[in-house]
């Protein structure tokens, strides 16, 4: 018997407004909205926002949290905020005590294991949350995100201030989210994390807010090829 597919947050949305679908690492994720051309033209030349629920995101909380990457120098004085690209994803510090370890779609699976076992290995308490499936993640990604985002937050999100690869929370559309900044190439872009049950909430907000920016719904052909 084949495993059942896994759908994001807004599977069913999506489906309704005309998505085509692809399937990848066990998840059913929008390929396209009808028009993969004109959505990557408006990644390059605006702005697009993606539903990337699939990628994975495991927080590890404890003192001792950041002496489970003892092979990698920067781990241990990761300034909070900040983050680094490791072997299994992406890696953030949002507190002293607390990081987010983000994979690619199927990825957590694995880094979760390995962690379980490292974790398993410490002295200090260390705590490994899976919440790929309970926090939503919506990616704006083009030249227009950081103004639209602006309509929505009060972060200065500059690039002197919030440069790639930082992390925080904060509110956006009167939600909390936590938003980082992950740029695709050369293109600005930003992944907000917050509750699933918000999601189809915040994605039309964020719609509304940028229809005179060029933003449009786009999908995973648009938004890994930027």
């Amino acid at each position: 018997m084949s495993t059942p597919l896994q759908i994001p947050p807004l599977y069913h949305h999506a489906k309704a407004n005309g998505a085509r679908f692809q399937d990848l690492a066990g998840w059913r994720l929008v390929h396209d909205f009808g028009d993969a051309a004109a959505e990557r033209e408006a990644v390059r030349g605006a702005a697009g926002l993606y539903d990337a629920s699939a990628s994975g995101k495991l927080l590890v909380e404890g003192s001792a949290a950041m002496t489970l990457w003892p092979g990698l120098g920067a781990a241990p004085t990761l300034a909070v905020g900040a983050g680094v690209a490791i072997e299994t994803g992406m890696l953030y510090r949002l507190r002293a005590d607390l990081c987010l370890l983000h994979t690619p779609p199927g990825g957590q699976t694995q880094a979760a294991a390995a962690l379980a076992q490292a974790i398993s290995a410490q002295k200090g308490l260390i705590s490994l949350t899976d919440m790929t499936h309970g926090w939503a993640e919506l990616r704006l990604i083009g030249p227009a995100s950081r103004e639209l985002l602006s309509r929505l937050c009060g972060l200065d999100l500059s690039q002197a201030t919030y440069p790639n690869h930082h992390a925080a929370f904060t509110s956006v559309a009167k939600t909390r989210q936590l938003l980082l900044r992950q740029d695709a190439g050369v293109l600005p872009a930003f992944s907000l994390i917050g509750a699933r049950s918000l999601a189809a909430y915040l994605w039309d907000t964020i719609l509304i807010a940028g229809q005179n920016l060029g933003l449009r719904a786009v999908g995973r052909a648009a938004a890994a090829g930027g």
